[in-house]
């Protein structure tokens, strides 16, 4: 795809653990009636990754950190262009919910084996699929013990 003209736009997908289970948000839009990421047009002099938060942040009303990034998803829109979309992985840290308007009607949580069922297009089911082969983020515990001990008298 040519890089002239084309439309570069960014999303994440939102991930959570609820009771053990792993969930993502879809976002529903009344003027396409679908299913989908959230995600949207890069503003001027922003960078993707600010782009993908902003957006999630807006329709979702989800604030998340980026992981991983994903393989970009390239279309054609008709009577515009090319259009770029770059992906990441996001893990929600705050939610306040989202109210709806006139690009995003509804706000789904679900679990990830539900999400394929609603997802509209096929480029974002892969999105998806790609999103689950990675690895998320867990915490690592380091235990170090010292190889030289001494009473606690001596301790200092």
């Amino acid at each position: 795809m040519s890089t002239e003209h084309v439309v570069e736009a960014a999303g994440a997908v939102p991930w959570r653990r609820r009771k053990g289970r792993l969930q993502v948000a879809l976002v529903h839009r009344a003027h396409y009636d679908d299913w989908s990421w959230p995600k949207g047009k890069v503003d001027p002099g922003e960078l993707l990754p600010q782009t993908a938060a902003r957006e999630v942040a807006e329709e979702t009303g989800c604030r998340i950190r980026l992981g991983t990034p994903l393989q970009p998803v390239e279309y054609s829109i008709r009577k515009v262009g090319p259009k770029v979309v770059s992906w990441w992985i996001g893990e929600a840290l705050e939610e306040q919910g989202h109210s709806p308007d006139d690009e995003v009607d509804e706000v789904l949580w679900l679990p990830v084996d539900r999400a394929d069922d609603l997802l509209t297009y096929p480029s974002e089911l892969q999105v998806l699929e790609e999103a689950l082969s990675v690895p998320l983020p867990t915490t690592t515990i380091v235990v170090v013990r010292h190889g030289k001990a001494v009473s606690r008298k001596e301790w200092a």
